[in-house]
């Protein structure tokens, strides 16, 4: 039996958030209104915060006494974010939804979500945004060694498919994530006051933790070794776009942090107030 919630349930998770991402780091705002029909649309979905079916994501950690399809066990997210959060329960567990859709919630009830946030008093926006282009470019060296490993084996190759890790890119991930010179706190050299970065980055941070307990960045291991094996989906409404999907849970967990980077780092250089420039050295194939 498939699962699906009620549009009723639907409209209560939407209305309940301002129709924007639950993802605190996203916000996208998920409802635009289509001049020429007359109706407003949806970029956006009611996600399952413990899986709809099994083999889903989370489906067996579902809280004793919750409805798989009611509203308690229903956040509304962007399609991009809904997409993400599927494809990863241990990047994205289930009482980690929970706090978003409580944060969110929350935050609809106070006025408070994207261009409407208050910053630190003494923020300067223009210093803060370049602290966040750097945090970002400290992590490329590491976004670069990763799409090396993958880009270098053929979609749907089923030889040749191992890649090892390269020290620098561990060592980045691990510093990340752990502490050390990026102790995430406000003595950090890219710590940001503005909220709208100071989010995504918490973020980047959080995966960061998560993948740096695989074993394949532990200090001790000797053998980095992932499987880059994988295959090319073409994306449904983008011409000659796509994504890859990875045979390894190591290699696709790494390509979804990739994904948040590139993610901020388009936030960043969209930003509203900024000259529009191009600063990434992300923009180019990222696939």
């Amino acid at each position: 039996m498939s699962h699906e919630f009620l549009p009723a349930v639907k409209k209560h998770l939407r209305t309940a958030v301002g129709f924007y991402c639950s993802a605190p780091h996203c916000g996208k705002q998920t409802n635009v209104f289509n001049r020429e029909r007359l109706l407003e649309q949806y970029d956006g979905d009611a996600a399952h915060i413990y899986g709809a079916n099994p083999g889903s994501a989370r489906y067996a950690d579902l809280p004793s006494g919750w409805e798989r399809d009611g509203a308690e066990n229903g956040i509304w997210l962007c399609a991009t974010c809904h997409r993400q959060v599927d494809q990863n329960a241990r990047l994205f567990p289930g009482d980690l939804l929970e706090r978003w859709k409580k944060w969110a919630e929350k935050a609809h009830e106070l006025g408070y979500r994207r261009m409407n946030r208050n910053t630190h008093a003494s923020a300067d926006i223009r210093e803060d945004l370049e602290r966040a282009k750097q945090f970002v470019s400290g992590i490329w060296p590491a976004v670069e060694g990763f799409r090396n490993c993958y880009s270098s084996v053929a979609s749907a190759s089923r030889w040749d498919t191992y890649r090892s890790i390269s020290p620098l890119a561990t060592r980045i991930i691990r510093t990340l994530g752990c502490g050390g010179n990026w102790g995430w706190n406000n003595s950090h050299q890219h710590w940001t006051f503005v909220e709208d970065f100071q989010l995504w980055q918490t973020e980047l941070v959080r995966l960061a933790s998560i993948l740096s307990s695989y074993p394949a960045f532990k200090i001790s291991n000797r053998d980095s070794e992932v499987d880059w094996r994988h295959v090319r989906i073409p994306h449904e409404t983008k011409p000659f776009s796509s994504t890859l999907v990875f045979h390894d849970e190591t290699a696709a967990a790494i390509y979804l942090f990739i994904q948040q980077v590139y993610r901020f780092d388009d936030f960043l250089n969209e930003y509203r107030g900024t000259s529009h420039h191009s600063f990434s050295m992300l923009q180019t194939d990222r696939y």
